[in-house]
C-alpha cells in the first residue's frame, strides 16, 4: 500500500514516475476499471495532491453523482442550447474544448419557474461531459461573456460552479472574462495574489476580440458573431466607434457651422446601456475637457438634451444658431467594470 503519497510531510514534486504509476494503479484497483480510466485517475490524483485517501473519496462522490444524473441527451438539452446562453465551440489546436456562458442571456431566464435551474445545469453538464470525453486533452477553456450586464445571475452561477467543481475537477484549463478592460482589469489582477497559484493562472480578463481569439486559440470564423467586434464592422458603414471606459464620462466633440442642421444617432453595442447628454458650446466659450484624467468629467457649454435613463440607442437632430462645438456626452460612471462601445452616426455633410 502506498496511501502515504501526497500526505503532509511528503513532497509530490519528489514523486518518481514509477511511484505515480503505482498510485494510479492502486486508485484504479479500488474501483471497476470501466469506471475510472488511467488518465482520469491521474487527473483526480493531481487535484488531490496525490493523496490516495482523499482521491478515493472524491471518486466515490463523483461516481455516485454520475449514477444519479447521467446520461444527459442532446434531445433533452436542445431547447436550452438553442437559446445561446450556453454554447460549445470547436476544439482548439491544443486539443482543448471551448465553451461560452452568455450572462446576459441567462439574465433573461425566469429562474423562479419550476425546473428552470435544473434544465440549464443539465445543459452545462451535457457540454462538460461531451468535452471531457471527446476533446483530445479532456479539458476546456470557459469564456464568460459579460457584455450588457451589471449584475450576474448569482443563483444559477452558484449552482453551476458547485456542480462542475465537484464533478469535473481539474478539467478547467482557463477562464476568460470578456469583455472586461481598462484600469479595472489591472486592479482585479493585482488582487489575484490572494488565490492559490494554480487557480490564479486559470483566470484572465480579455478586453478585445483579437485577444479573445489569441486566448482561445480559435479564429474569428470559429467564434460566434455576438463575440465579434461588430461595432467596428458597423462603423465602416457610416458610423464612428466610440469607446467609453468603465466609470468614466466620454465626450465626443464635433465643430458645426452657423445654421448647420446635424442629424445624429447612436447605438450601444452588445445589449448594453448608457446615459447620454447632448451639449452645445458656441465659439469663444469653449471649456477645457479632461477626458483622460483620474476622475469622471463632463463637457462645458449648454445642455441641449439630457436623458436621465440609461439608453441602448437614440436618434435626433440639431440646428446650430451659431458656430461652435456639438458635444455627445456618454456617461458610463455607473459601471465599475465594463467599458462600453458606442456607434455614433452623424450627417457629416451638415458639419
Amino acid at each position: 500500500m502506498i496511501g502515504w503519497l501526497g500526505r503532509s510531510g511528503s513532497s509530490t514534486a519528489s514523486l518518481t514516475a514509477e511511484e505515480k504509476k503505482q498510485c494510479i494503479d492502486e486508485l484504479r484497483g479500488r474501483f471497476s476499471e470501466k469506471d475510472i480510466s488511467e488518465s482520469w485517475a491521474e487527473l483526480i490524483l493531481e487535484v488531490r495532491s496525490w493523496n490516495l485517501e482523499t482521491a478515493t473519496v472524491m471518486v466515490q462522490n463523483i461516481l455516485a453523482w454520475r449514477c444519479d444524473n447521467l446520461p444527459v441527451t442532446w434531445e433533452e438539452v436542445k431547447p436550452v442550447m438553442d437559446t445561446g446562453a450556453i454554447m460549445m465551440l470547436d476544439e482548439n489546436p491544443d486539443g482543448l474544448g471551448v465553451w461560452i456562458i452568455h450572462l446576459y442571456r441567462l439574465l433573461q431566464v425566469d429562474w423562479n419557474e419550476d425546473g428552470q435551474t435544473d434544465k440549464y445545469i443539465r445543459a452545462a453538464v451535457y457540454c462538460a461531459e461531451t468535452m471531457a470525453n471527446r476533446v483530445r486533452e479532456g479539458r476546456w477553456i470557459a469564456v464568460i461573456n459579460c457584455a450588457g450586464i451589471t449584475i450576474p445571475p448569482h443563483s444559477f452561477l452558484a449552482k453551476f460552479t458547485t456542480v462542475l467543481q465537484a464533478n469535473y475537477p481539474g478539467r478547467l484549463h482557463k477562464m476568460l472574462m470578456y469583455p472586461v478592460g481598462g484600469v479595472i482589469v489591472q486592479l482585479v489582477k493585482s488582487c489575484l495574489y490572494m488565490l492559490k497559484p494554480k487557480t490564479r493562472k486559470k483566470v484572465d480578463f480579455v478586453s478585445t476580440f483579437e485577444d479573445l481569439c489569441t486566448e482561445t486559440g480559435l479564429s474569428q470564423e470559429q467564434l460566434p458573431g455576438d463575440l465579434v467586434d461588430a461595432a467596428a464592422a458597423e462603423a465602416k458603414k457610416g458610423g464612428e466607434l466610440v469607446k467609453i471606459p468603465a466609470w468614466r464620462v466620454k465626450t465626443h466633440s464635433h465643430k458645426v457651422a452657423v445654421g448647420a442642421v446635424v442629424e445624429w444617432g447612436f447605438r450601444v453595442v452588445g445589449n448594453s446601456t448608457i446615459k447620454f447628454e447632448l451639449r452645445f458650446t458656441p465659439d469663444g466659450e469653449l471649456n477645457p475637457r479632461e477626458e483622460d484624467g483620474d476622475t469622471p468629467t463632463v463637457a462645458g457649454g449648454a445642455s441641449v438634451l439630457k436623458q436621465e435613463d440609461r439608453l441602448t440607442e437614440l436618434r435626433g437632430d440639431f440646428k446650430a444658431a451659431s458656430a461652435g462645438a456639438l458635444d455627445f456626452v456618454f456617461d458610463n460612471t455607473s459601471c465599475y467594470i465594463q467599458s462600453k462601445l458606442v456607434v455614433l452616426f452623424l450627417n457629416r455633410n451638415a458639419l
